[in-house]
């Protein structure tokens, strides 16, 4: 049977889905700005993932093998940090890192949390030492993850942005935007631009912030001048114009995005934010009774905080606050996320009883958040 789009849609009608991607894929190769061709592939992995979860498959479990010493020492450590005992797993954990036969041996440690997993044998560390209150051991000894993470990237990688802006080296920050920049073709440049905007308004920079955000709309609109098709480039859009404060055309990018997915929960969720913002009551509260029906497609996978942000914006805090609460993806994020509301609404007092709760959660990482020690900068 030859590739054609006909003959995709065919295999796509019999529930052939393995077949139809293969096909896909060629087409793809052949028409690469065809969106229709990658929402064609998302809608046959959805179709497998469904009847992968009817089956009730599961990947079969490798054979146990016996822990290395060091992965003994680093469970003891973790049991100890739960157990409130911090001095004696920071000291388990800095035997872990310092023993030179893990480093000859296990240079990188083979723990698959992190790009360099090394580093979270410091992260962990540094928690420990947060919570004896040694915030100056803890913030050198984050600085030496951070670090880790460093170095094993290129010196010109933009990977390192991320990293570099926690330690808040802003010079280095900056060079390596502007030689991404440099390299990227207009219409990629768009996410750049964005980023670097989010750093400028952290840093009160108004005006670079303003100029840069101009610039990712500008990049943004050209991309979708080449990908007219591409809903998502529509939804971004009208998500960077409300960043702008430009709601009327914010509101006419988000309806080009819902004409393209109709029924895509996160894009009425966001006409929601814009009528709040806008002050149409009325209508944002539709919007999310339209959300909270539970017809939409991928409505199953919305967050309670992506509900609560729109109520704040009503505000009815009491709800937002519910939600925030709520919020199901993290222990860690749901901290973030009520921390952050608080703050926006001055609440001193709620800030120190959250804490208080936080301090006792049963896994010890989940008793700091990263800010905490990204703070002490």
């Amino acid at each position: 049977m030859s590739t054609t789009p006909q003959n995709v849609l065919t295999l796509i009608a019999q529930e052939n889905y393995l077949d139809a991607q293969q096909q896909i894929k060629e087409l793809i190769a052949q028409f690469p700005h065809q969106e229709e061709l990658y929402q064609l592939y998302g809608y046959c992995a959805k179709c497998i993932e469904d009847i992968c979860e009817k089956e009730a498959w599961e990947e079969p479990k490798p054979a146990s093998k016996p822990l290395e010493p060091w992965e003994r020492w680093r469970h003891e450590a973790q049991l100890l940090a739960d157990k409130g005992e911090y001095k004696k797993a920071a000291t388990l954990l800095g035997l872990i890192w310092d023993g030179p036969d893990i480093i000859k041996h296990n240079p990188y440690l083979p723990i698959s949390l992190s790009r360099q997993p090394r580093a979270i044998l410091l992260q962990d560390r540094a928690c420990c030492l947060f919570l004896l209150d040694n915030k100056d051991g803890a913030k050198t000894t984050y600085a030496r993850a951070i670090g880790v993470e460093l170095d094993q990237l290129h010196p010109d990688d933009p990977e390192r942005i991320d990293c570099l802006l926690k330690l808040k080296k802003y010079d280095e920050v900056f060079r390596l935007f502007d030689l991404a920049l440099a390299h990227l073709s207009r219409p990629e440049q768009h996410d750049m631009y964005y980023k670097r905007y989010a750093v400028y308004k952290q840093l009160g920079n108004s005006t670079a912030a303003r100029q840069d955000l101009q610039e990712a709309l500008g990049s943004l609109e050209a991309d979708i001048a080449a990908r007219p098709l591409f809903y998502l480039l529509y939804y971004t859009h009208a998500a960077w114009l409300i960043e702008k404060g430009d709601l009327k055309k914010a509101l006419l990018e988000n309806a080009k995005a819902i004409a393209l997915w109709p029924d895509l929960y996160q894009y009425h969720l966001q006409r929601a934010e814009i009528y709040a913002r806008l002050g149409r009551t009325h209508e944002a509260r539709a919007e999310l009774a339209l959300v909270e029906q539970g017809t939409l497609r991928r409505v199953d996978e919305c967050r309670p905080s992506e509900k609560a942000k729109i109520y704040e914006l009503l505000g009815d805090l009491d709800k937002a606050e519910k939600l925030y609460r709520s919020e199901h993806v993290r222990i860690l994020t749901r901290y973030e996320q009520l921390y952050a509301f608080y703050e926006r609404h001055n609440r001193k007092d709620d800030i120190v009883k959250l804490r208080q709760i936080q301090r006792q959660e049963p896994y010890f990482r989940d008793r700091v958040c990263e800010q905490e020690i990204l703070d002490l900068f």
